[in-house]
């Protein structure tokens, strides 16, 4: 079934580009922007940048109309809030200039229910990054490396902390060393003396800020990742959290070590100091660390580390910053936790993945992490695969990997691989895999995408049978949404299109018959909207 959305206004702007003696009806506006898909909950959401505007659609509904939420001028993040079925879009505003008036910027929360309002807050800066706590409960804007920025003047280091659910704005300019900030990691709630407290850590380069989300009110921390006369930037890449220890743990480029930071007790002496200090510890992680990973063992805290180029992997005891070097035999860059048995142990343990893909190494290891500084190279073993590792997904409610591979004639495209049996199962592709997507945990459907493919591909989990779809258009994406009050699940296959093109298709049963096809939707209401 195709379902064409193109109302008679929207018709209309294209007839006239139409009469445009050098133009196209697609030349009809501005370049066509759009940023998306975004699954939310039963919905897809789309947001158009040329004319600011929210596609929500609902594939419930046999017309497949979208609702339209208007924006504020340009459109720089959208995001679905963590653990809401709500969209998150940051738009930069207007600069202003002749016979065009400034709009400030704003952050507006779009609820997938159309029952209920968006919210909008203002914000006094054009930030163009967002990150949100885990919980969804807070967001930070604050700017980042982008070369569109277009200001005669910023801050680079100005935050706007924002509470999602009261949509109050607490304005911060954080400690500057001369850099912008590169990403927001926020923590759990963490255990600091008889008080738990969560922060937020600002990565930057050559240094890092720890910001107590509990107290606002109250200094950053900045912990230099250099000495004073070191040459080097080193950007911090990856963070982990120790909710017991309340300890941080920040992997970086151009650094051989891991830096542990842990929140200790401290006096307050002012209205504005922290009742914690940070102590700095180094932990040595072999040559440029690439990947980590922590878990609880009986002796205490332990971080997995793999470092591209090295064929060893490393565990840390963080308590007593002592290492231990595991020979792999194989190039490793990436680990990856789990718990699972083993073939020839009955007993679920906490083991550990280890891929290379920077070498596209054809084999990968398993590691049990049960006494691993005793046992070594014992607890380790290896899995030989059909071709070069490049990419992996891990499935842990399933215990299942896949492991995608470069397209060479005659080698699988991907391989499933079974962590608790260590097997693998080779899938072939006829043509180079693009995109490997999953629901929500417990779905039972991998849906794959193949470059320059209309047909959609997908494999069941449990017993990897194998199944496509033919579209109607080349396949360059997939979302899968949850399931709708109907009972049923569905799948939405993303087509190029200069007027918004897609497949809905029924996740439990994807059939060419029942798929239906709408192009057009973002021409709804066109000239209604205006070139805002």
């Amino acid at each position: 079934m195709r379902v064409r959305i193109v109302r008679l206004c929207s018709l209309f702007a294209l007839l006239l580009a139409a009469c445009d003696p050098v133009g196209t009806p697609e030349t009809y506006g501005p370049p066509r922007d759009v940023i998306g898909p975004v699954a939310l909950g039963t919905q897809v959401a789309f947001v158009e940048r040329a004319y600011p505007t929210a596609f929500l659609i609902d594939p419930a509904d046999p017309a497949l109309r979208p609702r339209l939420v208007a924006l504020a001028k340009d459109p720089a993040v959208v995001v679905r809030r963590a653990g809401q079925d709500e969209l998150l879009v940051l738009s930069r505003g207007e600069r202003g200039d002749t016979g065009l008036p400034p709009l400030p910027a704003e952050l507006a929360v779009i609820p997938a229910d159309a029952k209920q309002p968006a919210r909008v807050v203002k914000l006094a800066s054009r930030f163009n990054a967002l990150d949100q706590s885990i919980d969804g409960r807070i967001a930070i804007a604050h700017f980042t490396k982008d070369s569109k920025r277009a200001e005669a003047l910023f801050n680079p280091n100005e935050i706007a902390i924002i509470d999602l659910g009261s949509m109050t704005v607490v304005p911060r300019t954080i400690r500057s060393f001369g850099s912008l900030p590169l990403a927001v990691v926020f923590s759990p709630r963490m255990t600091l003396g008889q008080s738990e407290r969560s922060v937020a850590v600002i990565l930057s380069d050559n240094y890092i800020t720890v910001l107590d989300l509990d107290h606002l009110d109250r200094s950053e921390i900045t912990v230099p990742l250099t000495l004073p006369n070191d040459k080097r930037t080193v950007l911090p890449r990856q963070v982990l959290f120790d909710a017991k220890k309340a300890t941080i743990y920040v992997r970086a480029d151009a650094a051989n070590d891991v830096y542990a930071l842990r929140l200790e007790p401290a006096l307050i002496m002012g209205a504005t100091d922290n009742d914690f200090h940070l102590a700095l510890t180094l932990l040595a992680a072999g040559t440029r660390p690439s990947d980590m990973a922590r878990y609880d063992s009986i002796d205490g805290s332990r971080l997995v580390v793999t470092a591209a180029g090295s064929n060893d992997v490393f565990v840390i005891d963080v308590d007593s910053s002592l290492t231990t070097r595991i020979p792999l035999g194989i190039s490793a860059d990436h680990v990856t936790l789990f718990d699972a048995v083993a073939p020839g142990d009955a007993k679920v343990r906490t083991r550990a993945l280890i891929v290379g893909t920077a070498a596209e190494s054809p084999q990968i290891a398993f590691l049990n992490l049960d006494h691993v500084e005793q046992q070594g190279a014992r607890n380790l073993g290896t899995l030989s695969l059909g071709a070069g590792a490049v990419g992996l997904q891990v499935l842990p409610d399933r215990n299942q990997a896949v492991v995608l591979h470069r397209s060479v004639a005659g080698a699988p495209g991907m391989t499933v691989v079974d962590l608790a049996h260590q097997t693998a199962a080779p899938i072939f592709a006829e043509a180079p895999v693009s995109g490997v997507t999953r629901g929500a945990p417990g779905s039972e459907m991998l849906w794959i995408a193949a470059m320059n493919s209309n047909r959609l591909g997908f494999l069941g989990l449990t017993n990897l049978t194998a199944g496509e779809v033919r579209l109607d258009a080349v396949v360059q994406g997939v979302v899968v949404l949850a399931k709708s009050n109907d009972g049923h699940s569905r799948v939405v296959a993303i087509h190029q299109g200069e007027g918004g093109d897609i497949t809905v298709l029924d996740a439990d049963k994807p059939e060419r018959a029942t798929a239906r096809h709408a192009t057009g939707f973002l021409l709804t209401d066109l000239l209604d909207r205006g070139a805002r």
